[in-house]
């Protein structure tokens, strides 16, 4: 993935399926060996109780898997 591109993608809002704001892209963890992105980091959204969600979390942080996410656009959408 260009650099470019990734670092478009951070801060980008992360809403779920209902249109609800998780957080904002924290990072992307890549795969080294085959250089594709497993999981997006997201940023907890402050007003949110991170035990309430179906992901865990750890320090205000959820490393998403890549499969959760549906589209990429101006937001980032998750399938749930």
């Amino acid at each position: 993935m260009p650099a470019t591109f990734t670092r478009e993608l951070l801060a980008r809002e992360v809403r779920d399926r209902s249109g609800d704001v998780l957080g904002h892209v924290a990072d992307l963890i890549v795969d080294s060996r085959t250089r594709s992105v497993t999981y997006i980091l997201v940023k907890i959204a402050q007003e949110l109780d991170p035990a309430q969600l179906p992901w865990p979390s750890e320090g205000g942080m959820i490393p998403l898997p890549i499969d959760e996410v549906r589209e990429i656009g101006a937001i980032v959408q998750l399938h749930r």
